[in-house]
């Protein structure tokens, strides 16, 4: 009988349950909100394995169809083992009890755990980018719209806690405004950079398989 092999384990001893308490199961508390960016990133390198010719379509069809149940169950009701480890071990045993060891065992090609966790990071970080970046520009337009409606409310501005040139309310929210653009304008650029594929550099210092890093 095959026997599992975990990334933490003694090569001539068994797997130590202190490093499952204290280790992997805190680890894996935090990753809920990153399975979605492991499923995407499984799901994409896949196809590009197989537009690629490196990965038989067949066998892709059957990778794909497993992943997408993965990705329909998401972090609530797939089935985790902390004694398997991280999201990418998790999800390759469920596809290898699935579709057998050659099949799931393939969607590892030309990828490592390193670059893969990578990947999953920037998809979470990059969703998180696009829901403060819609909260940002909300609030930019509802400054802007309190603006205009205020444009002749005359107020005092203020200097050293004193009353100094009068000036209006609007004119007092379009300042808020224009740091607010900016504040969206860095969101926007952090998303840029963010938005980066990263699979390919494998582990360290790439992979020899003829990968299509831009799909």
């Amino acid at each position: 009988m095959k026997k599992d092999v975990f990334l933490e384990e003694a090569r001539l001893g068994a797997r130590s349950e202190a490093i499952v308490r204290y280790d992997e199961v805190p680890h894996l508390s935090t990753l809920p909100p990153r399975f979605r960016g492991f499923s995407l990133t499984d799901l994409a390198h896949v196809v590009m394995l197989a537009e690629t010719g490196i990965l038989r379509r067949d066998r892709a069809a059957k990778l794909l169809g497993g992943l997408l149940e993965v990705y329909e169950m998401g972090a609530a009701r797939f089935p985790f083992d902390p004694r398997t480890g991280s999201y990418l071990v998790q999800i390759e045993h469920y596809l290898e009890a699935k579709l057998g060891a050659d099949i799931a065992g393939r969607i590892q090609t030309g990828r490592s755990r390193n670059d893969q966790d990578a990947s999953a990071d920037r998809i979470f970080l990059r969703d998180l980018l696009l829901e403060v970046t819609g909260d940002a520009l909300a609030l930019l337009a509802t400054t802007l719209a309190k603006a205009r409606a205020h444009a002749g409310t005359v107020m005092p501005g203020y200097t050293h806690l004193q009353h100094a040139q009068p000036w209006t309310f609007g004119h007092y929210l379009m300042r808020q405004a224009s740091i607010l653009e900016r504040d969206v304008q860095r969101l926007a650029a952090a998303y840029a950079r963010t938005n980066l594929g990263v699979l390919g550099g494998a582990a360290n210092a790439g992979t020899s398989w003829p990968l299509d890093r831009r799909r």
